[in-house]
């Protein structure tokens, strides 16, 4: 490639890369992504007019001008869940060159890791972690005894679609009087938040007092006012993100350990089974509490920062967006996760091209930060879709709070690790002590699986 030094890059700017200038002679850049990511995060055409789309066609025009390289998607699989995964794995079984880099689920990359596909992001020569272009709080807990493999930075904007929060209808939390009969709820809910008094306990004490019967249909259904509308699938995932219950941790020798078998975590299924199943105030049903939420038939609802900007923007009423809850008060922060349908990097063991790829992709990183970050954060999600100014503070708070496990990357390897809150709770209704019981040998055994798997993948590297 050439190199040159232009104005635009400066090894004085600390928030920049340092990187000399260079450019790649009309090399196209091959980006592997799921067909529903690729005009969030690879690509969009001059003729987008969605506001999101146009920051990612200026991202890219801009990158492709300086550097002389075409970033080109490679829209990969069939849409199901594994349909990239599996594609991507057949083309590199077959020695097939088709792409550079990968955005893929991160929930499904984990066997391409383990069967030994994928390259050590810590071995490329351009890539800097110490870069606030990437995401150090999930590459942190991705990394495993100085290796990395599925690396997230800004150019994965899915992470903060996909980010998790407690919202609440802020319309109808102001029609209510709180538990003093003087204040409102919304008013106590912000006082417990600023106080750091907003547990589990609270809001099920809270959301467990409020039920009203306006369908008039003989007993509780999905016409009636509810404190809770829950579903059973990603949110109860997030519960122990929000808890800071570790799945896996690194032991003395910087590998990993099951650690989710403890008190807290069987109290935290039973307080969960309480909430979701016992409460008068909670309705639970996959299909129908969006809906409910949108409509005001509940007051809280657990979802994710892109309904922000989908079905939640249709709501007549007007909605926080507020941290969840604390397990008690000796825990020092609010905290939260995001479904792990986010998307992770990936560098197949067939790309020729590992020194392109690791240069452009931190050019990519930093250029999202500057150019996408902001249309998604501040103008989605701060003016466009927020309508009250209080929620500014509160995505700061959740933001800073996220939590990250680098058991999301192993699902089916370790026995549905991932899944066992939402097992336990959504779909069994049984303590955890009787689940692991049945399950913890299996689990436990596939944690010293993945583990032998990295020793000897990183031995051949």
């Amino acid at each position: 490639p050439g190199t040159t030094t232009p104005p635009e890059i400066t090894v004085n700017n600390p928030d920049k890369p340092d990187l000399e200038h260079k450019t790649f002679g009309g090399k196209k850049l091959r980006i592997s992504s799921a067909p529903w990511a690729v005009s969030m995060e690879v690509f969009a055409d001059e003729t987008a007019v969605n506001i999101r789309e146009q920051a990612l066609w200026e991202r890219n025009s801009k990158i492709e001008e300086l550097y002389d390289v075409k970033i080109s998607p490679v829209t990969t699989g069939d849409g199901s869940l594994r349909g990239q995964v599996n594609t991507i794995a057949d083309w590199i079984m077959s020695g097939d060159d088709f792409y550079d880099l990968a955005l893929s689920y991160a929930h499904t990359t984990g066997p391409l890791l383990l069967a030994g596909y994928l390259q050590n992001w810590n071995n490329f020569e351009y890539t800097d972690f110490s870069k606030f272009y990437w995401m150090n709080d999930i590459n942190d807990a991705f990394t495993i005894n100085n290796a990395i493999y599925t690396p997230v930075g800004e150019m994965c904007i899915s992470v903060l679609t996909n980010t998790y929060a407690m919202f609440y209808n802020r319309t109808k939390g102001d029609q209510l009087l709180a538990k003093d009969g003087e204040t409102t709820i919304t008013e106590e809910v912000i006082q417990k938040i600023e106080d750091m008094e907003w547990t589990i306990d609270y809001f099920m004490d809270l959301v467990g007092n409020i039920y009203s019967d306006i369908d008039y249909e003989t007993g509780p259904s999905a016409g009636d006012f509810y404190g809770f509308g829950a579903a059973c699938l990603t949110e109860l995932d997030i519960w122990q993100f929000a808890f800071d219950i570790p799945m896996l941790e690194k032991d003395e020798k910087k590998y990993l350990k099951c650690v989710i078998n403890t008190e807290k975590t069987n109290e935290m299924v039973d307080k969960l089974i309480s909430l979701y199943w016992e409460s008068n105030g909670t309705y639970a049903n996959n299909d129908v509490v969006d809906g409910m939420f949108v409509e005001g038939r509940a007051l809280f609802r657990a979802s994710y920062f892109a309904n922000c900007m989908s079905m939640y923007t249709n709501m007549e009423d007007n909605y926080l967006v507020l941290p969840y809850p604390l397990w008690d008060d000796d825990q020092e922060k609010y905290m939260t996760g995001a479904m792990d349908n986010y998307n992770v990097l990936s560098v197949p063991i067939s790309t020729p091209n590992i020194d392109m790829v690791s240069y452009l992709v931190e050019i990519i990183n930093y250029e999202s930060r500057e150019t996408l970050f902001p249309v998604y954060y501040e103008e989605s999600l701060q003016k466009q879709y927020s309508r009250d100014p209080i929620t500014i503070e509160m995505l700061e708070i959740i933001m800073d709070g996220r939590n990250f496990d680098l058991g999301t990357l192993f699902h089916i390897e370790t026995g549905g690790l991932p899944l066992a809150i939402r097992h336990c709770v959504g779909y069994d209704k049984r303590s955890f002590a009787d689940y692991y019981a049945e399950k913890g040998e299996t689990i436990e055994h596939g944690v010293k699986s993945v583990v032998n798997k990295y020793k000897l993948y990183q031995s051949k590297q």
